[in-house]
């Protein structure tokens, strides 16, 4: 009973922001096309000792978006945001899923931002705040720096984590930190590489940005 209970609160808190949205938020729609080219060589781990290349293209990082905001009072607001791939080159699967890029419901005010849903890691997301390029979807420099092994599993480190916990803390001048933690779902316990982990990522990240100068640093745990 003490479960149940716990459980239509928190339903509660968020369905009186869902009414007020209804009635009087303006959402706002935006998105990105992207379409790139590349090319790739590496040394064949064939017997044969050759050269194997690829090349494609692809509209990584392409998206439509809707996200909404309504003040609460007191310096509160509660928002939405809904992002989602578009694959109109392909690049992979082609079956658009609704709301598979960084989603989210929360509430924000002077103590930051407190939100749940599918977000980019804070290790993602300071490795960004130095890149000088766009976000890319095939092969993309922030892809090979932050993959040790494998492009999935327990070893990438570029990750749009679901079922998350976030809270971003608001400015102290020109700096800001990021924290994020999964919930230990137990489908990513079933299948190698990830039989050794319980689920849960926990992540964090603090920036200094000032001008031209960008200070950041990043952790991320695997469990």
């Amino acid at each position: 009973m003490k479960q149940k209970l716990i459980a239509a609160a928190v339903v509660g808190a968020f369905a009186a922001p869902a009414v007020a949205f209804a009635q009087g938020s303006t959402v706002q729609v935006y998105g990105l096309l992207n379409a790139e080219y590349g090319f790739h060589s590496q040394a064949d781990r064939a017997a044969t000792g050759g050269l194997s290349s690829a090349d494609a293209l692809n509209s990584g990082a392409s998206r439509i978006g809707l996200k909404g905001e309504e003040k609460l009072g007191g310096g509160m607001s509660a928002f939405f945001q809904c992002e989602t791939d578009i694959r109109f080159l392909g690049g992979g699967s082609t079956t658009t899923t609704w709301c598979d890029r960084n989603s989210a419901i929360g509430l924000k005010g002077g103590f930051g931002s407190f939100y749940v849903g599918t977000w980019d890691a804070p290790l993602k997301r300071v490795a960004g705040i130095t890149r000088i390029t766009n976000e890319t979807g095939w092969l993309g420099s922030q892809h090979m720096t932050l993959t040790s092994k494998a492009t999935t599993g327990s070893f990438a480190f570029s990750n749009r984590n679901t079922q998350t916990l976030n809270y971003d803390t608001p400015k102290f001048g020109a700096f800001s930190a990021s924290f994020q933690m999964t919930t230990t779902n137990a489908a990513q316990n079933t299948a190698a590489p990830n039989n050794a982990l319980k689920g849960r990522i926990i992540g964090m990240s603090g920036q200094y940005v000032q001008g031209p100068l960008a200070v950041v640093l990043g952790y991320e745990k695997k469990r």
